[in-house]
């Protein structure tokens, strides 16, 4: 899901251990700027050092759908890259797949990835951080191997489905819910342990996950996708796009407005009934929201409700109906 609302966090993040696992967040996260008159150049925030500074290596998984040619542009950085797909799946898919990079110190690609300004460049990756980022001193083989045994997975079913472990809320859900999965994707690689770090640019935080220093040694078992897994994750996707809707209502309001508002049981209420009511199209249901809260604040909130939640009529007849409501207040003022 591409995030283009504004400075403000979506995901719900817990610190603490959750099992033999430990979520901690770094906050706030700045990215460097232009750094100009300043030598040698930072290529890693100052917040993350902590992180990164203890191993050797610094690797992103990063999501070739949300970077205009990937492939070209990590063949142009100079630095080690390799799809996590294979054979056919990379034939097919590699263009919109997840990509395994390689950062090592002083490399522009690391400082580029950390790196916005204003107006930014194409090249700044960092206002929509597409992926994730793995400090291990576990080498590039050995990371790429583990990784992508996680790509396609079995389900209860019998089917194999596609798992974008790299997406913002996922690493979350599945730590903060204890699952065996996360337990997986976390475990020591090359008998290194693994820090996954998730920035939040909106949100100006990352989530550090590892496993803890004492967790217990488990079997190496084939990763499959449970229906405690599957319902995890929906939860998880569900409550981020119910909050990526509404932040697109609340787009021209202040940061701290929208971060409340977000998580309104009212604003939630209503999105769930436009849904059940057969407004399908998120934009629509983004209007209707938007004209809710203008007619909210002038005093007719039981008007609006009625319009937008009794059944009957179209999305378009609603929406009318709510601009005609404001209107009037309009001219009545």
């Amino acid at each position: 899901m591409f995030d283009d609302y504004g400075q403000v966090a979506l995901d719900d993040w817990q610190e603490g251990r959750f099992g033999d696992m430990e979520l901690s967040v770094v906050a706030p996260l700045l990215p460097l700027d232009g750094q100009f008159g300043r030598f040698p150049l930072l290529d890693t925030p100052v917040a993350l050092d902590a992180a990164v500074a203890q191993v050797s290596g610094l690797y992103a998984v990063l999501d070739a759908a949300l970077v205009p040619g990937c492939e070209e542009y990590l063949a142009g950085s100079g630095c080690r890259h390799d799809c996590l797909f294979r054979r056919e799946a990379r034939a097919e898919w590699g263009a919109v797949g997840p990509w395994l990079v390689a950062l090592p110190p002083g490399q522009r690609l690391r400082r580029m990835l950390f790196t916005q300004t204003s107006p930014a460049p194409a090249w700044q990756l960092w206002p929509h951080f597409p992926g994730l980022l793995i400090a291990t001193d576990a080498r590039f083989e050995a990371v790429l191997a583990h990784l992508r045994r996680f790509t396609r997975l079995r389900t209860p079913d019998g089917d194999w489905l596609y798992f974008r472990f790299w997406e913002r809320h996922v690493p979350a859900a599945l730590v903060q819910g204890a699952d065996p999965l996360a337990d997986m994707l976390l475990a020591p690689v090359e008998d290194a342990a693994t820090t996954w770090i998730v920035p939040d640019p909106p949100g100006q935080r990352a989530l550090l996950a590892r496993r803890a220093a004492d967790a217990t040694v488990k079997p190496n078992r084939p990763p499959v996708l449970t229906s405690q897994t599957l319902a995890a994750l929906d939860a998880a996707t569900a409550q981020r796009q119910a909050r990526v809707e509404i932040a697109g209502a609340l787009r021209d309001r202040p940061a701290a407005e929208v971060a409340r508002l977000l998580r309104d049981p009212q604003l939630l209420d209503l999105r769930e009934k436009l849904i059940a009511l057969r407004v399908t199209q998120p934009e629509d249901r983004r209007a209707a929201i938007a004209l809710y809260l203008q007619a909210h604040e002038a005093g007719c909130a039981a008007q609006a409700w009625h319009i937008l939640t009794t059944p009957g009529v179209g999305a378009g007849i609603r929406l009318w109906r709510m601009r005609d409501l404001l209107g009037l207040l309009e001219i009545a003022t």
